[in-house]
């Protein structure tokens, strides 16, 4: 998807790389091998609990500065100038799914005006608000009460489709759910990238990480 240039970014296709990177967490320092992606592809990080999974997305996501090494994003360093362009780019689907507490339309569409239909459909939620009458005014508290785990899940999905990113973070999206759910949620990702967003997931579902065009595998702390 084409987004208009981000301050503090140069316009054109949203890039991503990173050198020499470390993070300190816990008194231990979690080092991450080198690594470019570029649009529209999907990756898949994986590796054992603890080795950094989250934390690099989160990185990646300008929400933390790492120890050492550095980020680039459309060509420039990942910093205080670019950080607010870099995120207005990125789409972000948390393992825990949480909400406003307001209607599901509002939830997914966050005020922007828009059709929610599109995205609910392409999360393959339609069905969600279709089995019950007045669902797209059902009010949501933080947590998506009136939700099974899988319906929240793909409901976050559908607000971060909704939102047209450039890149979508998605953080154990397929994790505690059954099998048929995971898959789909796994098509609907796919779905995503297929428009040209560039899927960058973190995983422990090697179903999921099979389906991804690559997978960057990181070992721990080092």
């Amino acid at each position: 998807p084409a987004l208009p240039p981000a301050p503090g970014l140069a316009p054109g296709p949203a890039t991503l790389a990173w050198q020499g990177l470390a993070l300190q967490r816990g008194g231990r320092t979690i080092r991450y091998p080198d690594a470019a992606i570029g649009p529209g592809e999907t990756v898949a990080i994986v590796g054992p609990s603890g080795a950094g999974k989250t934390a690099l997305l989160r990185l990646i996501a300008g929400l933390e500065r790492p120890a050492t090494g550095c980020i680039r994003v459309c060509g420039a360093p990942l910093d205080d100038d670019t950080a607010d362009g870099w995120r207005a780019r990125l789409g972000w689907l948390p393992q825990a799914p949480r909400f406003l507490d307001a209607s599901l339309r509002a939830n997914v569409t966050l005020g922007s005006g828009r059709d929610p239909w599109a995205a609910l459909a392409m999360a393959d939620a339609a069905d969600i608000v279709a089995g019950r009458a007045g669902a797209d005014q059902l009010r949501l508290g933080e947590t998506g009460g009136g939700l099974s785990g899988g319906e929240a899940r793909r409901v976050m999905l559908a607000r971060a489709i909704h939102a047209r990113p450039d890149v979508l973070l998605a953080d154990e999206p397929t994790a505690d759910l059954d099998g048929r759910t995971a898959a789909r949620i796994t098509e609907a990702l796919l779905k995503l990238a297929a428009g040209g967003t560039t899927l960058v997931v973190a995983t422990h579902d090697p179903a999921l990480a099979a389906r991804m065009g690559r997978v960057i595998r990181l070992e721990g702390a080092g």
